[in-house]
């Protein structure tokens, strides 16, 4: 990634890739580490969206940014 004087990755396009970067980071965060926590926390049939679909999360995140 390029930074310059302004912060990382001036323009558009280095925001765009930032927000993508950003976004799978997410993705990948919740799919290795919390839902496999969750599953071993809660019975074979309860499913909690709050914290196990990787999609659900990250778009709550993203919303609040």
């Amino acid at each position: 990634m390029r930074w310059c004087w302004r912060g990382p990755a001036c323009g558009a396009g280095g925001q765009a890739r930032l927000v993508v970067t950003f976004d799978k980071s997410l993705w990948d965060y919740v799919g290795d580490h919390i839902r496999p926590e969750m599953e071993k926390r809660v019975e074979p049939d309860e499913f909690i969206p709050e914290a196990m679909p990787t999609s659900f999360v990250a778009r709550l995140v993203c919303e609040a940014v």
